[in-house]
Parts: C-alpha cells; sequence; structure tokens
C-alpha cells in the first residue's frame, strides 16, 4: 500500500506466489476467496481455513499443488471481540465447543504465557496456536472463548490497525471486510 500524501510504502508487502512457497505463520488469501493461515503440525504444512464457504477447516497442504494464493505475510493479530465472552472451561471438562471462536488459554502453573488459538473440526478439534502456528490437540488451562474475532494488519498511519477478516455473524460464516 503507498500513503497518497507522503507517497511513502505502508503496510503489508503483498505477494502472489504458490501455496507450496508459504510459511508457517502467514495469512493469505486463497482463490476461492477464503482468508486461511498456513500452520505447521508435526506431518506437514497445513492450511487452517478461517473464512470462506467451508470455513473453519483445515487441511495438509498436498506438495505437488498447483494454487496460488495472496500472501499477506506474518505481520497480522487476531484479537477477541470482548462483548462476544461466551464462557470459560477447563481442560479435560465436557461442554467445551471451540470450533469457530478464538480461544483465549491461560496455564494452569503461574508465570506461563497467555495463548490464542482457533479451532477447526477434524476427527477430534485441530487447535491452531496463533503465537507459535503450531498445530496442538486442545490448549491447557484456563479457556475462555469469544464468538467474535477480528484479524487486522498494520495500516497506512503509525500504530494503525486495518481489520480484513471478521468472524461470522451468529448463525453464518466467517466473513471478509470489503475495501
Amino acid at each position: 500500500m503507498i500513503d497518497t500524501g507522503t507517497g511513502d510504502k505502508v503496510g503489508p508487502t503483498l505477494i502472489i506466489k504458490p501455496i507450496t512457497e508459504c510459511s508457517a505463520g502467514e495469512l493469505i488469501r486463497l482463490t476461492s476467496g477464503a482468508w486461511a493461515i498456513v500452520a505447521h503440525d508435526s506431518k506437514a504444512r497445513r492450511i487452517f481455513v478461517i473464512s470462506g464457504d467451508d470455513a473453519p477447516v483445515t487441511f495438509v497442504l498436498p506438495e505437488d499443488s498447483r494454487e496460488s494464493c495472496l500472501s499477506y505475510g506474518t505481520g497480522f493479530r487476531v484479537v477477541s471481540v470482548h462483548a462476544s465472552f461466551v464462557g470459560i472451561h477447563t481442560y479435560g471438562r465436557e461442554g467445551f465447543d471451540p470450533i469457530g471462536k478464538l480461544i483465549v488459554s491461560r496455564p494452569f502453573v503461574s508465570g506461563e504465557r497467555t495463548r490464542r488459538y482457533f479451532a477447526a473440526p477434524a476427527d477430534q478439534p485441530l487447535f491452531l496456536d496463533l503465537d507459535s502456528f503450531q498445530i496442538v490437540s486442545e490448549p491447557r488451562g484456563y479457556r475462555a472463548s469469544f464468538q467474535d474475532w477480528e484479524v487486522s494488519i498494520s495500516g497506512p498511519g503509525p500504530h494503525e490497525m486495518v481489520t480484513l477478516v471478521t468472524s461470522p455473524v451468529r448463525g453464518s460464516r466467517p466473513r471478509a471486510l470489503s475495501a
């Protein structure tokens, strides 16, 4: 993006590239129009789709894929909309439905970092750690879930963030904001 007042480059550099060249932690736009985050699990590179018709969903990226994407890079943040707080759940307890929500997990051990996760259905839900971009089986500790969330990138002004993707309106799918 270019600041029209100064002509300076601002915000992330957008790159069109083969999806197989994406690294863990990149925010990408698929050719279907869906937004996704590239993750790394112990077996392969995985695409974690956060918006679009089938979202949330996750799939292993075939090494021979010829699909391209638009990469927004790794400089994005995911935040909760606090008014959408759903509840607090403890690891191992029943009644925890994480799919499509932003999970904020505070470990039982004092001094450890609070982490954020997205979850997608699989045989068992898979969780994407939004700090390390690793796939984990389930966050441990006290977990607060939020129905509404936003994905933002750096904007044209200093310390300005531009929201690209927001969570779904209740009963629908996550949506991308139009420019």
